[in-house]
């Protein structure tokens, strides 16, 4: 069977025109070759399979049995390219692919969100989404393993398109009970005594918290202890190890519901903005364009408001 490989599209489509018209002349004139084009694609077909394809009858050329059979081949030949036809528009026109977006893990409270409302939008495109550290996602851009990234400010290594999404309010969180709870004026001595829990070396919270500290305090020292992810910084801050800078987002349920809250010092929240960016040298796909724009048009749907309310 090793004559298949070496079928064309123009042998089988020939030879489907010839078996529908029952004639050389008519085939040729309905895609536009001459009729001695046709014959050679005929017979060139016929030597590659060795057998006669088709029969002269009294009212026209018929197909043999083994030409119904290439008939049956050039119809599911037409069904296939037909398909993948309707997929490549589908993927030029944003309407089919598979869309890579990395997103900081703080992100991951809203997240989810966004990419249920858009593949019930748009059931036909993928979301293939990555979630970590900062670093993490500049990696994935960097590889270009994703399309874009949601993330709390640029990136200064990468040449990147950036759009805001909305306000990123960081906060200091104690549990209910703590000696510092309700103070208006908190010192930064009395501060500097409590232990800061961080995330791990590569996160742009900790990055934050040690940026704000060391201003507070002037450089002074404090206590840390670094804990792998917001959840275990979250349940920490509960059990009483220590105080964190924390994305507001990520705690917005526990502030609500009272185990959790927050501690007034000046230059507090601290106002960041989610960013949605992309590699300004690598255009994007019909479906990453197509995701790029819902999101941004539906981008006060998806981040979370967060009103200041100290305890």
């Amino acid at each position: 069977m090793t004559f298949v490989r070496d079928l064309t599209i123009k042998q089988i489509r020939a030879f489907e025109a010839v078996a529908r018209t029952r004639s050389i002349t008519k085939a040729a004139e309905e895609i536009c070759v001459t009729p001695p084009a046709i014959s050679s694609q005929l017979k060139t077909l016929q030597n590659l399979i060795g057998a006669d394809i088709i029969k002269r009858e009294s009212d026209g050329l018929r197909p043999t049995q083994i030409g119904l059979e290439i008939l049956a081949l050039s119809d599911h030949m037409e069904a296939a390219i037909n398909l993948s036809a309707r997929k490549i528009k589908a993927v030029k026109d944003g309407k089919s692919g598979t869309v890579g977006l990395a997103v900081v893990s703080t992100g991951k409270y809203f997240a989810p969100a966004i990419i249920a409302a858009f593949m019930a939008a748009y059931p036909g495109i993928k979301l293939r989404p990555v979630i970590g550290n900062r670093q993490i996602v500049l990696k994935a851009l960097e590889t270009k393993a994703v399309d874009m990234a949601i993330m709390g400010r640029p990136p200064a290594s990468l040449d990147v398109v950036a759009h805001t999404l909305g306000e990123h309010p960081n906060i200091l969180i104690a549990p209910p009970g703590h000696r510092l709870a309700g103070v208006q004026k908190i010192k930064p001595a009395d501060l500097l005594k409590e232990t800061l829990l961080t995330r791990e070396l590569g996160s742009g919270t900790r990055t934050l918290a040690v940026q704000y500290m060391d201003r507070v305090g002037e450089g002074l020292g404090y206590p840390t202890m670094e804990i792998g992810s917001n959840e275990s910084i979250k349940q920490a801050v509960m059990a009483g190890l220590g105080i964190a800078m924390i994305s507001a987002h990520t705690v917005m349920a526990e502030l609500e519901q009272g185990r959790l809250i927050t501690l007034n010092m000046p230059g507090l929240p601290i106002i960041r903005h989610w960013i949605l960016v992309h590699s300004k040298n690598s255009p994007l796909s019909g479906a990453a364009k197509c995701f790029h724009e819902f999101l941004l048009e539906n981008r006060d749907d998806f981040i979370p408001q967060y009103v200041h309310a100290p305890k």
